[in-house]
């Protein structure tokens, strides 16, 4: 868990989502997979051999457009795909990978770039919600205004069907010109809402630590840190408690330079304050399971070894 800042910042689950792709697509459309074909380029090591890497293409006869002017059938696509883990020149972004392979039979969508024959930017597999996803998406982009923008998506993340929804709307906020205030409402529906699952709450705070780190705040950045201290002290979830340990421990780790070096004591002091108070990974009254709470103490304690100021 400790270890967990060094890549953290270039995490691009925080950056980038299938609304990046809409708004870079000038037509988006969605429909089965024809002639579907499947091309092994490499296989592991016998005897139980599989495909390591390999292509699928097909076509799409039958389609409904999402975005975009009427165009022609048929749209032929190609897709790379590999067995995950394997390094790769263009590996799949997060995202993209909780969609899987495309399959025959599959109905996919397909982003193109302009013009009635425009190069395809990405072929998803549309499994789950990505067809109705994609068009809330496209209707909160043509809202025409930052300010409706951020509330149709505030109002998504109290109404969204789905996990994967809710990290567009918390994404699309965050590379917006939100301030903290209108922020602070979005992100209280999440991280306190102990009705969600734990991955989003996860990705909810995690995604303000990024963006602590990138400078993103500015001003704001020791009021969004007394936010996640305020989520952490209150947190029952032990699961979440050692996750939202990392993500402060990340940024103890980024204050001595960076963006936020400026305000490295105030920033730290909160953390180390909050670190200080929750001496157990178990609320009071609450018994922790052994193994979370010697972990537990184990990455506090690795924390709390930074508090040079408390040592002199």
């Amino acid at each position: 868990m400790g270890s967990q800042g060094s890549s953290f910042a270039m995490e691009d689950v925080f950056k980038v989502g299938p609304e990046t792709l809409v708004a870079a697509a000038s037509n988006i459309l969605a429909g089965p997979v024809a002639a579907y074909a499947k091309k092994i380029l490499s296989w592991s090591a016998p005897p139980d051999s599989i495909p390591l890497q390999w292509t699928v293409s097909g076509r799409i006869e039958r389609f409904d457009m999402l975005k975009g002017p009427p165009l022609r059938a048929p749209i032929l696509f190609s897709r790379f795909e590999q067995y995950p883990y394997l390094q790769s020149d263009e590996p799949a972004l997060a995202w993209e990978q909780e969609y899987g392979w495309i399959e025959p039979n599959d109905t996919i969508v397909v982003f193109l770039g302009e013009g009635e024959s425009g190069t395809v930017l990405k072929t998803i597999p549309s499994k789950g919600d990505l067809i109705n996803l994609v068009g809330h998406i496209i209707r909160i982009h043509g809202l025409g205004s930052l300010e409706k923008e951020t509330d149709a998506w505030i109002e998504y993340l109290g109404k969204g069907p789905t996990d994967g929804g809710r990290k567009v709307a918390l994404r699309s906020l965050m590379n917006q010109s939100v301030n903290w205030q209108r922020l602070q409402i979005a992100f209280n529906q999440v991280l306190k809402n102990k009705n969600l699952s734990r991955e989003i709450r996860m990705f909810a705070f995690g995604i303000l630590v990024s963006h602590i780190i990138s400078g993103r705040f500015s001003d704001a950045a020791i009021a969004v840190v007394e936010f996640l201290c305020q989520v952490f002290a209150s947190e029952a979830n032990q699961e979440l408690v050692l996750t939202y340990t990392g993500y402060l421990g990340t940024i103890l780790r980024h204050c001595e330079g960076g963006d936020i070096a400026d305000q490295r004591i105030d920033l730290c002091r909160n953390i180390f304050d909050v670190l200080k108070e929750r001496k157990s990974i178990g609320l009071s009254g609450v018994s922790a399971e052994m193994e979370l709470e010697e972990y537990y103490q184990e990455v506090r304690n690795e924390y709390l070894e930074l508090d040079t100021e408390s040592k002199r």
